[in-house]
């Protein structure tokens, strides 16, 4: 292992349009020269089979990963995370924000990562998930967590609940890059299949919950990915033509755990499975709850 040098590994596959300016990004870094640069060509392994190559090249005594689409933040962002990490050993990980920029990189809107935030699992159906790789440092200290080969589509989840349960880590509120959002990208992508890839997901994380030690008696956390995963199947089985069980699937979610279901969502899901006047029934029943909720709250 390498001290004070950072290992990048960055998946793309072809074609890479962008690709020269994340590596451009990388080369402007004040630190450049402690930068080993891994960018690793996914040949069919997908994403999380191309970073667990990448990790076994990986020499740094710190690891970080970046999408062959995005861009670093600033010029200092990566030499300041390190100094934290190399003042204070007891750190694992060091995490900041960042920042959702459209195909030219103009800022959209800027993020804060709830790392372990209780009610991450809820932006699944409120805005996507916020958990990702990009805005996190990490102590190269760890080389036996590798990413799931099963995960389809928010495969950074799993990884970083593996990686930082138990460990230490500090929030130091700097955006560390400027996610780009375009046609192309693994989250902006639709069709009948991403439903199954998102269950399959949540799938993952359930797993690691209910095999992880201690981790269970968020009760919270388990009640959230279950009303998360009943709505995915609910909408599974509508696109299967299972219309009667996947009406009941979504009452029972509503049923159960309207506080972690977004008024927004809630309309996109309804129209799927019924008329829109009783879909405008239960929006106003879900309000007035919410209402009655919040009053209770603050009395």
């Amino acid at each position: 292992m390498i001290q004070d040098q950072i290992s990048v590994i960055i998946p793309y596959k072809e074609p890479a349009p962008y690709l020269d300016e994340t590596l451009d990004s990388l080369k402007m870094q004040s630190i450049h020269a402690d930068l080993q640069i891994i960018a690793i060509k996914d040949d069919g392994r997908g994403v999380s089979g191309t970073r667990n190559k990448g990790l076994k090249k990986a020499l740094g005594e710190f690891l970080y990963f970046i999408d062959a689409d995005d861009i670093l933040f600033d010029l200092d962002v990566l030499r300041k995370a390190r100094e934290i990490l190399k003042n204070d050993n007891k750190l694992d990980y060091v995490y900041g924000d960042f920042i959702i920029g459209d195909e030219r990189l103009r800022p959209i809107r800027y993020y804060k990562v709830p790392l372990f935030h209780e009610d991450h699992i809820c932006d699944f159906l409120k805005t996507g998930s916020q958990l990702i790789l990009q805005p996190i440092l990490f102590r190269n200290n760890d080389d036996q967590i590798l990413f799931k080969k099963t995960a389809e589509i928010h495969e950074d989840i799993d990884y970083i609940l593996r990686r930082t349960y138990g460990k230490t880590g500090k929030y130091i509120g700097i955006p560390f890059i400027v996610y780009r959002e375009h046609e192309a990208s693994i989250t902006r992508s639709r069709g009948p299949d991403k439903p199954r890839k998102i269950l399959n997901s949540l799938n993952i994380y359930r797993d690691f919950m209910l095999n992880t030690p201690g981790i269970i008696k968020h009760k919270k956390i388990y009640k959230k990915a279950m009303a998360v995963q009943t709505l995915l199947r609910a909408h599974i089985l509508h696109t299967q033509y299972y219309r009667k069980h996947a009406l009941y699937l979504l009452i029972k979610a509503l049923q159960y755990f309207p506080h972690c279901i977004s008024l927004k969502s809630l309309r996109v899901l309804l129209e799927f499975f019924i008329p829109p006047f009783i879909a405008e029934a239960m929006r106003k029943r879900l309000k007035e709850y919410r209402k009655k909720r919040y009053r209770s709250s603050n009395l």
